[in-house]
């Protein structure tokens, strides 16, 4: 997969501000990476905000995956 590094950066730390930590349902406190085509679609929800925002990739794989925030920022910085 190749993508612009540093909108991957920003497109998380805008959705990390919606992932809040939630005991009850612990899936809304990730955020979810998702391709069609050319487009990442980085997406996360508190069910009262939602973010969603796309990015452009290079791949010709598909997935549909959902990661702590931080981990994955840590990760990619």
């Amino acid at each position: 997969m190749i993508i612009n590094r540093i909108e991957l950066i920003n497109a998380l730390e805008k959705a990390k501000q919606t992932a809040k930590p939630n005991k009850i349902r612990p899936i809304l406190e990730g955020i979810m990476l998702e391709n069609s085509g050319d487009n990442l679609k980085v997406i996360s929800t508190d069910l009262s905000n939602t973010f969603m925002t796309n990015i452009k990739v290079d791949t010709e794989e598909q997935i549909k995956v959902v990661y702590n925030p931080t981990l994955v920022l840590e990760y990619v910085k």
